[in-house]
């Protein structure tokens, strides 16, 4: 299983990019080396890459990350200089997740153990227990302006023995219940934050359709071939294939180093854009049916490159490496000649 962190960055023309900071293979072997599983160990490259960058962040992550383990950990670690913590988490909380009001207070004079606890909630019944409380705003939901419904609580959960923001919201794509450690952020920001993960969705699929990042073949000889139709108890008898553990070491960082060499070549392009977008649009030869941002994407960046690249290999000087790739390519096609002979 891959662990990727992205970093989703807006700029003035209202375009998102999630920029692909950190792609390893998740080990159980290295989890366990360390002391994190599989939910926390995401969490701790998180705040070691805000420490490096000096710059506290939001954390965005699905239900499967909403334990209280992983909130600890962000809380658990501060900046020196502000006191603040590096990462603030913000999920999905679970369909049975449950919080708890403030307790009452004791009756003057009662002895005994206080309360730590007050009435026990279920979130998800909250829409209909508390339908009048919810209040109408504009908010920007993954990328469209609508009127949503918002519940902000500030609850105890028993996970963490603290209070959690929990932000319920009515959108049109129904409704949902966020948690957020930072309870100075208002509930539209959680919401629009949350949102913002559809940007990593579309690095995803740049980064393995576009790039072929995810396209490794390094497989080890090592390993012997197994077939794609086995016999049933084929191999119930026989030995355990003893593999070097360095071999399999070697496989695994080429695979990493391969994943992250396309991670970068993903930025390359989300600088191209941002830096000469004008330009880009300018020579860009694919046809659109929708001109949606003047941020062009990474599909239309890599276009204009590989155009420009095979236009000027016919024109640099003779070279050994320019003579044999000019020799095994096609004529490039000039689209603005066929357009005005059209």
């Amino acid at each position: 299983m891959w662990c990727f962190i992205a970093l989703v960055m807006e700029r003035a023309v209202q375009k998102c990019f999630a920029i692909p900071l950190l792609g390893e293979l998740d080990r159980d072997e290295v989890n366990k080396k360390d002391g994190y599983s599989k939910a926390t160990r995401i969490v701790y490259q998180a705040i070691r890459i805000a420490e490096n960058m000096n710059c506290p962040c939001y954390l965005n992550l699905d239900s499967y990350f909403a334990v209280g383990p992983v909130f600890l950990l962000a809380a658990g670690v501060y900046s020196v200089a502000a006191r603040v913590p590096w990462v603030h988490i913000i999920t999905h909380a679970k369909k049975n997740a449950v919080a708890y009001l403030d307790p009452e207070p004791a009756p003057p004079g009662k002895r005994g153990k206080k309360k730590k606890y007050g009435e026990k909630l279920t979130l998800q019944n909250l829409f209909a227990d508390r339908a009048s409380e919810f209040t109408e705003t504009t908010c920007c939901v993954y990328g469209n302006t609508e009127v949503v419904k918002i519940l902000c609580l500030d609850l105890f959960w028993k996970p963490i023995m603290g209070k959690i923001r929990f932000v319920l919201a009515i959108t049109s794509r129904g409704p949902i219940v966020l948690m957020c450690s930072d309870l100075a952020l208002s509930a539209v920001q959680i919401l629009e934050l949350y949102c913002r993960r559809a940007s990593i969705e579309s690095m995803f699929w740049v980064l393995k359709n576009l790039i072929g990042g995810l396209a490794y073949h390094f497989w080890s000889k090592l390993v012997e071939k197994k077939s794609r139709r086995p016999k049933k108890n084929k191999d119930s008898h026989s030995p355990a294939q003893k593999i070097p553990v360095a071999a399999v070491e070697d496989k695994l960082r080429a695979i990493e180093g391969f994943v992250n060499v396309s991670a970068i070549l993903v930025g390359i392009l989300q600088i191209l854009a941002l830096q000469f977008p004008e330009q880009i649009w300018k020579d860009n030869q694919h046809w659109l049916r929708t001109f949606s941002n003047k941020v062009p994407s990474e599909y239309i960046v890599k276009g204009v490159l590989t155009q420009t690249i095979l236009r000027n290999l016919h024109t640099i000087n003779a070279h050994a490496i320019y003579t044999l790739i000019r020799s095994r390519q096609s004529q490039p096609c000039d689209f603005q000649q066929l357009k005005r002979a059209a």
